[in-house]
């Protein structure tokens, strides 16, 4: 499992920022909690799943401040556009 996140996650790397797809690590919490439930037939505390709704809050403000000022292409793409216009 740890395999195919990492490969999943560069994939996201080769088209995000790290500062914009990091914070989706996070998300691991809900899948995990998830797929306690679902598959082991856990029991996940009410508390627990308020701590894992306010991560979730958090990457989708994260996620929403992060396109903010980068514009369409983010600052990888501004830095080639930079350097194709100094040629």
């Amino acid at each position: 499992m740890s395999a195919v996140f990492y490969f999943a996650f560069l994939a996201v790397l080769s088209w995000a920022e790290v500062s914009g797809a990091l914070p989706l690590t996070a998300l691991e919490y809900v899948i995990v909690a998830g797929l306690g439930v679902l598959l082991l037939r856990e029991t996940v505390p009410p508390l627990r799943w308020a701590g894992i709704a306010l991560v979730v809050a958090g990457v989708v403000l994260i996620g929403f401040a992060g396109g903010a000022g980068s514009g369409a292409l983010g600052s990888r793409g501004q830095e080639a556009t930079t350097q194709e216009h100094a040629r």
